[in-house]
């Protein structure tokens, strides 16, 4: 696959009224609230953009967050009765009418190298999301990601069951270098 010619970089100033993603409380963060995370450090938001423009074509956002046991055995052996440090991606889109499919891969793989260079300062053990639906779980899956084995999930505000996700930072580690 021919990789799009995007550059990444921290959300400034960039349009983002016009953007359109098929989940709409994901559009209505980016257009509405992903500015004012940013610039309050609240979430840390990226954009894709064409070499040539300022246009976002796509982004992300992350944060630190903590969780519970629940993750999986593994884990919970790991960090005993501490809470699991991560850093949590709280969207990801790209703009619908952006005709690459190759581009929700390399958002996702900015992203980690992103959090690759947090854990090497940092404390953190994976990158955790909340999956928007079960069918994008699955998707998720296709990265390495892995369901919480407790099962543990939101409900967006239509009631849609949005499975809790994380994927172990050693193992994207290890991605990265076998290419």
């Amino acid at each position: 696959m021919e990789q799009m010619k995007v550059r990444f970089e921290p959300l400034a100033g960039h349009p983002r009224e016009a953007f359109s993603c098929k989940y709409r409380p994901i559009q209505g963060f980016f257009r509405k609230w992903a500015a004012e995370n940013h610039n309050s450090y609240t979430q840390r938001v990226f954009v894709a953009c064409a070499d040539e423009n300022n246009v976002p074509l796509g982004f992300y956002s992350l944060t630190l967050m903590t969780f519970e046991a629940g993750m999986n055995e593994e884990v919970d052996a790991r960090y005993k009765d501490r809470r699991v440090p991560t850093i949590y991606m709280g969207a990801i889109a790209r703009d619908k009418n952006v005709s690459s499919s190759g581009l929700g891969f390399l958002l996702m793989q900015d992203a980690l190298k992103r959090c690759l260079a947090v854990r090497e300062n940092v404390g953190v053990y994976a990158l955790s999301l909340h999956a928007a639906n079960g069918k994008v779980a699955d998707i998720y899956e296709g990265y390495g990601f892995q369901r919480f084995a407790n099962g543990s999930a939101h409900q967006d505000g239509e009631g849609t069951e949005m499975p809790a996700m994380f994927l172990a930072l050693d193992a994207a580690a290890a991605a990265f270098a076998e290419e």
